[in-house]
């Protein structure tokens, strides 16, 4: 079945507000999981758990096409990235509560708009700017930093760090590879 436009974007907007309602679900299941099992075991099912639904998916959606110009040097920075702030963040919220996590966390679009401009050459206009100001205010409101700085906030800080980095690597490859595929690569 061929999409249209508009039947595409409804479809695009609803899965965006499916996951981010979803979002933080997973945050709280990660926090509770790391009351009990390891960092390096929760990182290990999620990867495992993404590759049992990506290979077979990947070898569906794309069985009569060719894979393409891969770029898997790119590929393996952008996985070891997602593993490093995926780490990161593990470790914050089995440090300190989803709340400090997610606001330090949220230096994650801050870094990616500004990597964006350097690496995607992207225009950088008002709206961005200010929008960056704003939502790094924000993460300062809810870090107060000087008052609650501990090895948990600063495992996030770098997470979303990370993370920033990450999303622009994601646009990076999604000029040449397809979205599940970019997924099936990650996990393996």
């Amino acid at each position: 079945m061929k999409l249209t436009n508009s039947k595409a974007s409804i479809l695009g907007i609803g899965l965006m507000l499916l996951a981010t309602l979803l979002f933080p679900f997973a945050n709280v299941i990660s926090k509770t999981l790391t009351l009990t099992f390891s960092v390096l075991f929760i990182i290990w099912v999620r990867f495992f758990v993404a590759s049992i639904i990506g290979i077979p998916l990947s070898m569906y959606l794309y069985r009569h096409k060719g894979l393409g110009e891969i770029q898997y040097g790119r590929h393996i920075i952008r996985t070891i990235i997602m593993l490093g702030y995926v780490s990161f963040v593990l470790l914050a919220l089995s440090q300190i509560p989803i709340a400090d996590t997610m606001g330090a966390f949220f230096i994650s679009p801050i870094v990616a708009t500004i990597l964006a401009v350097f690496v995607l050459k992207e225009a950088i206009n008002r709206i961005k700017i200010i929008s960056a100001v704003m939502g790094f205010s924000g993460t300062l409101i809810l870090l107060q930093p000087g008052v609650s700085m501990n090895i948990g906030v600063i495992y996030a800080l770098i997470g979303g760090i990370l993370s920033g980095i990450f999303l622009v690597m994601t646009r990076k490859v999604g000029l040449t590879t397809p979205p599940v595929m970019t997924m099936t690569i990650q996990s393996i």
